[in-house]
């Protein structure tokens, strides 16, 4: 593989393609690699075909969208990149880890700054909760420790960015309002589904939104309030913890009802490798009422039972496609 790319980076050809051969080999190795393609990118010039759009990011000035032979788009790299999320075509594959998940978040903090800094300033004593256990801010002090917001906003980010570019976006859980106002920066619209009266009163005046709708309700109970068919991408982010396993299985069938056909579902939370594991973490949040963890293989399971394909990102992300 070192051979391949050494010799692919030394001939005078103008397109380059590289699939896997990064996924390959030492931090060394890759490194080398992508300075030299950064070299040939920026002082020779060359069409780049990559899968990765972190690495296309990086090196590409302009971009191409095709599908199915027809020329969709031809701009600067954002252009056509936001041109490939709004089709609906993204790969529920397009990421592999939390970190190229970042990317794209330090992409979305430049592009709407505002908002993250609101986001970041936010505490949850703003939202009125009384159950402090069930609600969560990037903002709460404890989170900035590892830099653990990172991870809360990347989640939403993912879904934001990559499926719900103009489209029609069901928050199962919104808490305190936050993700909502990060999808709300590209949805066509949002409705977020919330049981507290003081957080959706308290949310709505923080946030702001024009295209969110709040809307007082349980995941448990959501087939009765919409339309069949009627969303393209459905979240349900962190509150699975809070749920059983059948009771999980009845909110993924009612949601699947909801949503469009190739339809996307991000569920988020912490999926355990083991039932050991699931156990330790239970127990080390004992101080939380019903608190639970999902063994990664039931998450497999039931998601074979209602999607066509789904990938789950470093257990803590799993994208469902009807």
């Amino acid at each position: 593989m070192r051979l391949a790319f050494a010799i692919a980076a030394h001939l005078d050809q103008q397109i380059l393609i590289v699939d896997e051969v990064l996924a390959v080999g030492d931090v060394d190795f890759q490194r080398k690699c992508l300075g030299k393609m950064e070299d040939i990118s920026l002082k020779d010039g060359r069409t780049i075909l990559s899968h990765s759009f972190e690495m296309l990011r990086q090196f590409c000035r302009q971009g191409i969208f095709l599908q199915e032979g027809q020329l969709i788009k031809h701009g600067s790299f954002e252009e056509a990149e936001t041109a490939y999320h709004q089709s609906g075509t993204t790969s529920i594959h397009i990421f592999k880890s939390m970190a190229d998940i970042e990317l794209t978040l330090n992409k979305s903090m430049k592009e709407h700054p505002k908002i993250y800094e609101k986001i970041l300033q936010a505490r949850l004593e703003n939202f009125n909760s009384a159950n402090p256990f069930f609600y969560s801010c990037p903002g709460d002090p404890k989170y900035k420790i590892g830099d653990y917001w990172k991870k809360m906003l990347s989640r939403y980010v993912l879904a934001a960015c990559c499926f719900s570019r103009g489209k029609k976006v069901l928050d199962l859980k919104g808490g305190c309002g936050w993700g909502a106002s990060i999808l709300a920066r590209y949805a066509q619209n949002v409705t977020v589904l919330e049981p507290d009266t003081n957080i959706i009163r308290s949310a709505k005046a923080y946030w702001n939104n024009s295209n969110v709708q709040w809307i007082k309700g349980n995941p448990q109970n959501i087939e009765s309030q919409f339309e069949e068919s009627y969303f393209d991408t459905i979240i349900f982010s962190e509150f699975l913890v809070f749920y059983s396993e059948d009771e999980l299985i009845k909110i993924i069938e009612s949601s699947i009802k909801l949503l469009q056909k190739d339809g996307i579902m991000i569920m988020t939370s912490y999926f355990a490798p083991t039932d050991e594991e699931a156990t330790r973490c239970i127990q080390n949040n004992s101080h939380i009422p019903n608190y639970r963890i999902f063994n990664i293989n039931l998450i497999k399971k039931i998601g074979a039972m209602f999607f066509n394909d789904i990938n789950i990102i470093e257990n803590q992300i799993f994208i469902g496609k009807r």
